[in-house]
């Protein structure tokens, strides 16, 4: 098991290392020329930087700084611009008690939204979420909303861009909902609204619907080689190395898989509860010791996917490995029992899913299930193999 688990790892990899999508696309650089192009798509979830693009599918790929690229775009509805302006740099993530913005000037691509006689663009990047507007394609400038500190157990609003949004953005006789959320789907509504209200047409949209996570359940079942050894020392300077031998068990469970809306559906994170078994003898000295040794694993972890058409794809899983044991016990004695322990370890899967169906080898860190006990050394070595079904 353990030499097939390795031919289907270095398959996983090379197909991995092999695999690039390309979408027909375009750009246009500092002397205004437009190339057209394959650009390799990677949904970005953060705005980018660069991006790397062929010229033929057969050619030599090259990567597209900003510096080099005024405006590129994918397929019909994906375009982004750069830009010269200003952004609030203050993090989502850690508040402070100052409620005007952190003023920074940069050089960005910003992703088009909308385009018309109000124009509406986005910018993300960690613990940045930032929109932008310009009028009859005048200055950008960020529509500015920024949540701050008025105590250390409250927070409050800066939501400028409610003046803003009714100062340049609003139709003749009509008040901006001061509840208008700060999101892409609100503001790209209102801005439709009104490059309709003004009578210039319908503008050009790069909207996409915000995607949602997918979840999926999957029955697994499979079989595990496992081996089971210990080391321990009995007293008056005796010591026994047991070994319970090498045995496969066989394991059943039920994966919920999330998959997370960017990157083109290619990240998800697992769980996964399972019940498995492990039964096996050995001796110490001239005792034979007996192991029954069931239990609950629950996985958590994260996975990639490699597509390689719409049918399948390669995937690769790490994850943690929480261990329960269901009363498993080695008795050693008349007055002394052994009881395996709740323990962690880690896991990394490799496999192939098809349509509904997927196999996958799992390689296991070592476990120790009797660490309560100090003078027993315990090492507890995996390998499964596990085939799955998925309802929906």
């Amino acid at each position: 098991m353990r030499f097939a688990l390795s031919v289907f790892f270095l398959a996983v990899v090379s197909v991995a290392h092999a695999q690039i999508t390309f979408e027909k696309g375009y750009f246009i650089d500092n002397e205004n020329q437009r190339v057209e192009c394959l650009i390799r798509n990677l949904d970005w979830r953060n705005n980018p930087s660069a991006f790397d693009y062929k010229t033929t599918n057969g050619s030599t790929l090259i990567r597209a700084a900003i510096s080099d690229v005024k405006e590129f775009g994918i397929g019909s509805n994906e375009k982004w611009i750069r830009a010269n302006i200003k952004i609030d740099t203050s993090s989502m993530l850690k508040l402070t008690y100052n409620r005007q913005p952190s003023w920074k000037e940069s050089t960005l691509f910003l992703k088009v939204l909308i385009e018309g006689e109000a124009s509406l663009y986005h910018y993300a990047e960690e613990g940045l979420d930032r929109f932008f507007f310009s009028k009859a394609r005048g200055p950008i400038e960020q529509l500015v909303y920024k949540r701050f500190l008025v105590s250390s157990i409250e927070a409050a609003y800066n939501k400028y861009y409610i003046m803003q949004l009714q100062a340049n953005v609003s139709c003749e006789g009509k008040t901006v909902d001061t509840n208008l959320p700060y999101n892409e789907e609100a503001l790209y509504k209102h801005f439709v609204a009104y490059n309709g209200c003004i009578g210039t047409g319908l503008p050009t949209s790069n909207y996409k619907q915000v995607k949602k996570p997918d979840l999926n359940l999957k029955a697994v079942a499979g079989f595990t080689m496992s081996r089971f050894t210990m080391v321990y020392n009995s007293g008056l300077f005796t010591s026994y190395n047991v070994d319970f031998g090498s045995q496969i068990g066989f394991r059943f469970g039920l994966e919920s898989e999330v998959v997370l809306p960017y990157n083109k559906g290619k990240w998800a994170l697992i769980v996964e509860p399972t019940y498995r078994s492990y039964n096996g003898t050995a001796m110490a000295g001239t005792q034979e010791l007996k192991l029954d040794y069931s239990s609950i694993e629950i996985h958590g972890g994260i996975r990639h996917y490699f597509f390689l058409n719409e049918s399948s794809k390669l995937f690769v899983n790490a994850s943690f490995v929480f261990d329960f044991p269901m009363n498993a016990k080695i008795p050693v004695g008349p007055s002394l029992t052994f009881e395996l322990t709740k323990s962690v370890n880690n896991c990394l899967g490799f496999g192939l899913q098809h349509k509904r169906f997927s196999i996958e080898g799992r390689y296991y860190s070592i476990r120790n299930a009797l660490s309560t006990y100090p003078n027993v050394d315990n090492d507890f070595k995996s390998y499964s193999l596990v085939v799955g079904h998925k309802f929906y």
